[in-house]
């Protein structure tokens, strides 16, 4: 198996380095789900509020099209302002996150001894995948990896939980 992480890119694996990256078509997939969608989102409701207010609501009840109009809304909020993670680097006794906020890159240095364990696991169905979540002494849990379904198998699952407890010897359960 060449690279376990894929569709991540893999900058660096050695014994004591893992850093990955998310792919170009990646990166580009969720800024226009986060960014512009949303964006567009809000733009749609703009007009249709415009609209309903310009031509009335054409006998369609006002509480059902403010409850999808508040509805659109939240959604559109949440998408834009939720954060999401483009690089990992596992090294020198400390896990950096990079996430993408609405403000730019943020990172996040997690050292290993605030770390309690490692879980790595597989779901099936339509939100399916391979999920690694590292799980602070503290009892907050970060996501480190989610490997989509169509790129999810056991072997991958199972190089992935192996190479995590090689890097940094934490417990990996599944």
């Amino acid at each position: 198996m060449t690279n376990p992480f894929h569709p991540f890119e893999v900058v660096t694996h050695t014994a004591k380095v893992l850093h990955l990256r998310e792919t170009a078509g990646r990166r580009k997939f969720l800024f226009i789900f986060f960014r512009v969608f949303p964006v567009f989102l809000l733009l749609l409701l703009s007009i249709a509020a415009a609209t309903f207010i310009l031509e009335g609501t054409n006998g369609l009840p006002v509480l059902l099209l403010i409850f999808l109009a508040f509805t659109i809304l939240v959604i559109a909020l949440l998408l834009f302002f939720k954060s999401y993670l483009v690089e990992i680097r596992v090294a020198m006794q400390e896990f950096e996150l990079t996430a993408r906020t609405v403000s730019g890159e943020k990172k996040q240095f997690i050292p290993f001894r605030d770390c309690e364990k490692i879980t790595v696991y597989m779901t099936g169905g339509r939100g399916g995948g391979i999920y690694c979540t590292l799980i602070l002494k503290s009892g907050k849990k970060n996501t480190l990896l989610n490997i989509p379904r169509l790129y999810m198998s056991e072997e991958k699952k199972q190089a992935i939980s192996a190479a995590l407890k090689e890097l940094t010897g934490l417990p990996v359960t599944d």
